[in-house]
């Protein structure tokens, strides 16, 4: 009772941060780099349906480089919170009294797939158009997954996903409850119209 606290430091004042309120500013960025990740696939379908000739044409260019910038800053802000959660927790952010922390490998997976595909993205819009490399885009499908990450942040929002989960096989078994009723009318009415044609 007689011992005294000893000062806390500015890593223990910058770890608190980090794996504190930072969590909450760090679901916010993911909830935004969403945001911009679906309006580039929306300008980027914009404009592959005007080079098809499928809607009028537009200069979509100067929208989706400003789109691609917004991709640069928050893959720039994921890797300092990732090198700022390794600083911190150095093996403990992956592995925990010898369990796997699997969450935190997939996103820094994440992070650094994000990275190398704004990198292949900026070779292949600038230099040969390497059509084997497009298929890769399709990591900024793992950069959506990120948005789960945010359920830490958000506690309503975790009871409200755990839920929905947790209805899913009422919803499984009223999807075929109504299957079944939507057969029975369907072969009552086949059988009603086939007397009436007769």
């Amino acid at each position: 009772e007689g011992q005294e606290r000893a000062p806390v430091g500015w890593r223990d004042r910058c770890r608190a941060f980090v794996m504190g309120p930072g969590e909450l500013v760090v679901a916010i960025a993911i909830l935004l780099n969403a945001a911009v990740i679906f309006a580039e696939g929306e300008l980027e379908g914009r404009r592959l349906g005007a080079l098809m000739g499928e809607v009028g044409e537009s200069d979509y260019g100067p929208a989706l480089s400003g789109l691609y910038a917004f991709s640069v800053l928050f893959a720039a802000f994921f890797v300092i919170e990732l090198a700022a959660k390794l600083f911190f927790e150095r093996e403990k952010l992956f592995v925990v009294h010898g369990a796997l922390q699997w969450f935190n490998i997939f996103d820094s997976a994440v992070v650094a797939l994000s990275v190398l595909d704004l990198v292949l993205s900026a070779a292949i819009d600038s230099t040969v158009n390497f059509s084997v490399f497009r298929g890769f885009r399709a990591v900024r499908i793992l950069r959506i997954l990120r948005v789960v990450r945010t359920l830490r942040a958000f506690a309503s929002l975790r009871a409200l996903m755990s839920a929905v989960v947790a209805s899913f096989f009422a919803l499984f078994w009223s999807m075929v409850l109504l299957s079944v009723v939507m057969l029975i009318a369907a072969l009552f009415m086949c059988q009603l119209a086939s007397q009436t044609l007769e």
